[in-house]
């Protein structure tokens, strides 16, 4: 199955909500993202907090459009089948 054009995902390391929208997306087969460690990169942090006013994460582009946290119902209606 393959991934969408572009998927961003803002994380921490330690973040719970972070681990199951990254389990979520292997349990559907996508590995095909990109993860932001606000923690680790200082960029991150800058570029998220531009984008959302907030440093609470986990934080999902795909292409422009955004998901806040671990939204299972709204990640269903992104990734369900036939969406990409």
């Amino acid at each position: 199955m393959s991934a969408p054009a572009w998927i961003k995902i803002y994380v921490t390391d330690w973040c719970p909500f972070c681990k199951a929208l990254i389990r979520y997306l292997h349990n559907r087969g996508i590995y095909n993202y990109s993860l932001c460690d606000i923690e680790e990169d200082y960029r991150c942090a800058e570029e998220l907090l531009a984008l959302t006013g907030t440093p609470g994460v986990p934080v999902t582009y795909v292409c422009n459009y955004r998901i806040s946290g671990f939204d299972q119902l709204e990640l269903d209606r992104v990734f369900g089948p036939g969406r990409f």
